[in-house]
């Protein structure tokens, strides 16, 4: 796992103050530059698994900070690119930042928080500690859901983060959370659903 602090890239520079500005063309070219810094290639910072980087402890607190943006696109890309550089910050980072992330995915914007809460899976990829905290925190989100606006979707987002997961790790404990969650569920339809996620493994 790469911990060293360097200098911030060019293009995480530029798309930091892209993201500062706000401005709608300035966010998406952000997005952009982002999926490059964070991906090693264009792909989708929601679900494409990142690749470790050295510069995630220089630009940690500036993506933090633009969680708290007046624009929802900024507040959105910020939460996927803090999950996409947990696994490259010290795990004391990750475990001490981890419940903002999760605090954006009742973001007042609905798909704001839907995409924090698809891509935050990502934070599972560094140490086991952290991983435990993420699957302590999905479970959480996952039983308070019916509080929450969309509550089948995000239940569905979770359980989905929670399989992802899983494929990258190996982790068969997942397997079990996700059968424990889904049996939370009580409509059979949306049980089907959850349960068509991990189709291959859950009956096993």
């Amino acid at each position: 796992m790469v911990r060293k602090q360097t200098e911030l890239p060019e293009a995480v520079t530029i798309a930091i103050a892209s993201l500062r500005d706000g401005e709608k063309s300035k966010v998406g070219d952000a997005h952009d530059l982002l999926q490059d810094a964070v991906l090693g290639r264009q792909g989708c910072l929601r679900t494409d698994k990142p690749q470790p980087v050295d510069w995630a402890e220089a630009a940690w607190d500036e993506f933090i900070t633009l969680m708290a943006h007046d624009n929802n696109h900024a507040r959105s890309i910020a939460g996927q690119v803090l999950s996409n550089l947990a696994q490259s910050v010290p795990p004391e980072t990750a475990l001490r930042d981890l419940d903002k992330v999760s605090a954006a995915t009742r973001d007042q914007m609905f798909v704001t928080a839907r995409h924090v809460l698809q891509s935050m899976w990502k934070f599972g990829l560094g140490t086991k500690e952290v991983r435990r905290a993420l699957v302590a925190e999905f479970a959480d989100l996952f039983r308070i859901s019916g509080t929450e606006k969309n509550p089948t979707l995000r239940r569905f987002d979770i359980v989905t983060g929670l399989r992802a997961l899983f494929d990258e790790t190996g982790d068969d404990s997942l397997l079990q959370t996700a059968r424990d969650l889904i049996s939370l569920e009580d409509d059979p339809t949306y049980r089907k659903k959850y349960s068509g996620v991990w189709r291959d493994l859950i009956d096993r």
